[in-house]
Formats: C-alpha cells, structure tokens, sequence
C-alpha cells in the first residue's frame, strides 16, 4: 500500500504481475461466454509514471501490433460507475477506446448496462464499449 500513496517502489514506478486465480462465487454459472473458473490475470501498474492517456493506446498497440489480434475481434468493458458511493462512469477510458477503434475503421458503439447486475444474460447487443456496474 505505502507504493501507491507515492511511497519509492524498489523496482522502479513501473510494474507488472501475473497472478493465478480461481474464481468460486459464481460456479452455476460457468460455461456461458462470460464465466470462467481458472484463469491467469495480468497486471500492469503505473506509480505516477503514466496515466490512462498513455495506457490504453499501448495496451492496443501491443495487443494489435505485437500479438496479432484482429481488432474486428476486441470487445472492452468499462466500469460503468456507482452512484451510491459517488464514482462516475469512466468515460476518458471509453472515449481512447473509441478514439482507437474509430482510428481502425471500427464502430466504436456503446451500450450502458447500468449498475443492476445482469448475471448470465448476454445484453450488449454486441457494442465494442459496454459499461458495467460493480456487481457485473
């Protein structure tokens, strides 16, 4: 915690990780396009070196550029906020996104699934942006 509040990190003020997870709250539903049990994160942690500005358009270069992945085929989520504790939609995250699939000659539609969990229903009507609430 103390690499996050500005604290030097030992390692520089750019990191990654890669952990192993198990996710157990939801086994019934596993198995749909949106539930997995086992599956490795990755993390990429800036402390105070860059911001999303700079994060999200790396990010679709390594995956474009480098891996090789068709852009007709990235779909993202954003966090679609919490009104109860204050936080709004992450609408700069949306707007590079856009920005870049516009660039790629991609629609970049929206859909806002609010903030009510949606469980294992599919709804966004295939748009390349979605924003999900916390509970999603």
């Amino acid at each position: 915690m103390p690499f996050l509040l500005d604290a030097d990190h030992p390692k520089g003020d750019r990191l990654t990780d890669s952990q192993n997870c198990l996710r157990s709250q939801d086994f019934e539903e596993v198995g749909d396009n949106r539930h997995i049990t086992f599956f490795e994160m990755l993390g990429n942690w800036s402390l105070g070196s860059y911001f999303t500005d700079e994060k999200i358009p790396a990010l679709w270069d390594f995956l474009t550029r480098v891996v090789g992945l068709d852009p007709e085929r990235i779909y993202v989520s954003v966090f679609g906020g919490d009104p109860d504790k204050g936080i709004p939609r992450d609408e700069e995250s949306a707007d590079i996104r856009a920005r870049l699939f516009s660039a790629a000659g991609i629609s970049a539609d929206r859909v806002d699934l609010g903030t009510e969990e949606h469980g294992n229903e599919v709804r966004n009507q295939r748009a390349r942006i979605t924003f999900y609430g916390g509970k999603d």
